[in-house]
């Protein structure tokens, strides 16, 4: 609903509640699959800096002989 129309009374504020709930509801998966996102996104970064330390490590061990 346009809260236009609740605010020039065009529609009851009863009309509106539950378009309200719904699209709040659709906004709280929409940033929990952000959130979700990202935190792949930041476990993905950790894993390719143990993966370069690692080879970091080889590389030492490789010119220390």
């Amino acid at each position: 609903m346009n809260f236009k129309l609740l605010k020039e009374k065009v529609v009851a504020e009863v009309e509106v509640r539950p378009s309200q709930s719904t699209f709040i509801a659709k906004k709280q998966v929409l940033d929990q699959a952000k959130t979700a996102f990202n935190n792949n996104e930041m476990a993905q970064n950790q894993k390719r800096q143990e993966l370069l330390d690692l080879e970091k490590i080889r590389i030492q061990q490789y010119n220390s002989y």
